[in-house]
């Protein structure tokens, strides 16, 4: 029988944080190749300048945009763009003005209930600046 406020290995090792700054980590893994042919592949931290809660939010937004921003970097993800600090950020940017436009969209309709949107509330479409993408839900 396990001891007691022991996790388990894998539970260390699944909430292990790493901090990577930029740098490139080899992860062996079957099945996947680096350029060079090796069987790594590259593992390359990035983050935004800011994040979500930051002063040049609203207080109308701050810190509540989550699924539109996610959705966002969805949409961007899937056009494989290699992302840079800049599109993260123009990321964070779109993902707010969406959330915005639907959160003024409830309150006119009567329909706004809480600060973070179900996927009911998201829209059915997520436009980038070059294609525009259906949500199934």
């Amino acid at each position: 029988m396990p001891r007691k406020g022991r996790r388990s290995q894998a539970q260390k090792l699944r909430w292990t944080k790493v901090v990577l700054t930029g740098q490139t980590v080899p992860q062996f893994s079957a099945g996947q190749h680096g350029e060079d042919g090796d069987n790594t592949s590259r593992i390359v931290s990035l983050q935004a300048s800011h994040c979500q809660s930051d002063a040049r939010y609203d207080v109308f937004s701050r810190n509540h945009q989550c699924t539109c921003v996610a959705l966002t970097f969805l949409a961007y993800h899937s056009e494989g763009i290699l992302f840079k600090q800049p599109d993260l950020d123009r990321v964070l940017e779109e993902g707010d003005a969406l959330y915005v436009g639907i959160k003024m969209q409830l309150i006119a309709e009567r329909r706004f209930r809480q600060n973070h949107l179900s996927m009911d509330e998201v829209p059915l479409t997520i436009t980038t600046s070059n294609h525009m993408y259906s949500v199934q839900k």
